[in-house]
């Protein structure tokens, strides 16, 4: 899984920054910074665990 800038919709709408899909973005993420946070960390997780097997 590949999340790319997670804290943009909170950092957008705390701002109030101009951004031209502004309305988008917004309504397609989460504005909530503590909820984009607490996603992550229930992702980290249920991320595999790698051992040394792999890097042989």
């Amino acid at each position: 899984m590949v999340w790319a800038e997670l804290f943009y919709v909170p950092y957008l709408t705390a701002t109030g920054l101009k951004h031209p899909m502004r309305n988008e973005i917004i309504a397609a993420g989460e504005p909530d910074p503590d909820k984009v946070a607490a996603q992550l960390v229930g992702a980290e997780a249920e991320l595999p665990q790698l051992t040394d097997d792999y890097a042989t």
